[in-house]
């Protein structure tokens, strides 16, 4: 029984340790990924990196959507560039909801 609870305790201090070694090695290795960061872009270059990235991003989303949408129905697509269109085909999806119901 001694020796369980031993164990016990050896195992407890060398995960507290573990865990109090990693996290000190994150911290130092985020405070060295900073300090570089801080040395080579200006603070509003960091912005305009950012910014750039988003746009950049929302870009592609909305070019890729796009495609995607044209390869599923390309109907779809044409309409959804013409506003006044959608609405004679959301009538028709609603009527043809509405018989089905009843039926």
């Amino acid at each position: 029984m001694e020796k369980k609870a031993n164990t016990s305790k050896w195992i407890k201090i060398t995960l507290s340790l573990t865990v109090f070694t990693t996290s000190a090695a994150y911290a130092d290795g985020f405070d060295k990924f900073k300090n570089t960061v801080a040395n080579e872009f200006s603070s509003l270059q960091g912005l305009y990196i950012a910014g750039g990235l988003v746009v950049a991003s929302l870009l592609v989303y909305v070019v890729y959507n796009h495609l995607i949408k044209e390869k599923e129905d390309p109907e779809l697509s044409k309409h959804a560039a013409k506003p006044g269109q959608n609405y004679r085909r959301h009538r028709q999806h609603h009527q043809a909801a509405k018989s089905n119901t009843k039926k």
